[in-house]
């Protein structure tokens, strides 16, 4: 569950910017959280970012917007993450019985 370090007054998540304003405010108040380091940074490739709040342990992923792509900032569910870790512990045992 988020707290309000990551998600002050709970309304931070979107499915998508409606505008480019939006986008770059919360890009900029991710970027202020990991820079205080209020949140630190799982993974990142220049277009998402994977982030964990610091304080609750919420993972968050915000996704740059391109032209019809708008982007979104969502909390990552905890099965997510149980996906993600269970697809990676197969590659890692399926690559090495070769």
């Amino acid at each position: 569950m988020s707290c309000d370090s990551c998600n002050p007054g709970g309304g931070h998540e979107t499915g998508g910017f409606t505008t480019e304003a939006d986008f770059v405010r919360e890009q900029s108040r991710v970027r202020q959280l990991i820079s205080n380091g209020k949140a630190s940074v799982v993974k990142s490739n220049g277009w998402e970012t994977e982030f964990d709040c610091v304080e609750c342990g919420e993972r968050w992923h915000i996704s740059t917007p391109d032209q019809a792509y708008r982007g979104f900032l969502k909390g990552v569910s905890a099965s997510s993450l149980r996906i993600a870790e269970l697809k990676e512990k197969r590659s890692h045992d399926s690559g090495s019985s070769h």
